[in-house]
């Protein structure tokens, strides 16, 4: 939809909301695309945006905000830190500090300060337990558990006594979600995209197939985009019609999770909940009765297709009489 979000968000059915991910417009940041909030009205604006999402925000729905202060004259700005405590006093709870990591990210910012390689995501809710699948984005491990330090000296320290088995199996997802900037799609005119393999983890994470995704700030789409891909429904809300003309071309694209046949040069990607390790990897197809053979099997077409800078060799898959690769 294409208008403001504090006209539009009202119009939404009350309880239907179970995600809202955004990259709400930053303090006075990009001000010729979106005119600008300045820093001193940034809690009270944003504080109106939550009043009329939170009618429409499920019981147990999640709102997360990709947000990050900037520097200006040697000091980071509060704009972002008045923001969570005006959103606290309004009754919202903030339920973890969580974080995007982008290694890849490039050297901005101040260069008298670290080259900037994470941003925040704000995690708020109605209520302190809010849904969320702490496995959907966990990686696979040999070590899924609780082994207490022999280093304490204190015997009956209770992290010292406090043990369990370990296990292989899938652990739960980290408070920081890797995703690189360089995967964000080319050709694409926007100043402030975030990668829709970011989106996608935070919406495995933080809801169900056939929930509703909103991104009131929604720009060209990308989180509408990852919506779509992982079964979600979605509706996006941006105030300039270029960009929602843009994010609506985005989703008129076919998408097929599973390929059966990858034609040479053909790009392919893992899915973002796929095992990120040829470890975990490991332990994966082991959990599935499969063995060190089939894992080598998967590495080699993993080296070849996703992995692979130059291809050097072309390693087609293709179905006969068996059934697609599902990985």
């Amino acid at each position: 939809m294409c208008g403001d979000a504090m006209t539009l968000i009202p119009t939404l059915p009350d309880r239907s909301v179970h995600l809202c991910l955004t990259s709400p417009p930053y303090a006075m940041q990009r001000k010729r695309q979106y005119g600008g909030v300045p820093e001193s009205d940034y809690p009270e604006w944003m504080c109106g945006v939550m009043a009329a999402l939170k009618p429409k925000l499920t019981d147990d729905g999640s709102v997360l905000m990709v947000i990050r202060s900037h520097v200006r004259d040697g000091v980071v700005s509060d704009y972002v830190l008045r923001t969570r405590l005006a959103l606290r006093e309004e009754g919202w709870c903030e339920c973890e500090e969580l974080i995007w990591f982008k290694p890849d990210a490039p050297p901005l910012g101040n260069k008298q300060r670290p080259r900037r390689t994470w941003e925040n995501i704000l995690w708020f809710a109605k209520i302190p337990k809010p849904y969320i699948n702490l496995q959907a984005n966990g990686g696979f491990s040999d070590r899924v558990g609780f082994v207490g330090s022999r280093q304490l000296p204190n015997g009956n320290h209770p992290i010292h006594t406090k043990r369990s088995n370990l296990q292989n199996g899938l652990a739960r997802t980290a408070d920081h979600f890797t995703a690189l900037v360089g995967s964000n799609e080319n050709g694409i005119r926007h100043p402030a995209m975030f990668p829709v393999a970011l989106c996608e983890k935070l919406i495995r994470t933080f809801s169900r197939e056939r929930d509703l995704v909103l991104d009131p700030f929604c720009g060209s789409g990308t989180a509408l985009v990852a919506a779509q891909q992982t079964g979600r429904s979605f509706v996006g809300i941006d105030i300039k019609r270029q960009y929602i003309e843009l994010a609506a071309e985005r989703l008129r694209t076919t998408f097929s999770e599973h390929a059966e046949v990858f034609r040479s040069g053909q790009p392919v990607r893992l899915r973002t909940d796929f095992p990120d390790t040829a470890k975990s990897r490991r332990i994966y197809f082991e959990s599935r009765g499969l063995n060190a053979s089939d894992a080598g099997v998967f590495e080699f077409v993993l080296k070849q297709t996703v992995n692979g800078s130059e291809r050097k060799a072309d390693a087609e898959l293709c179905t006969t009489q068996s059934p697609p690769l599902r990985s």
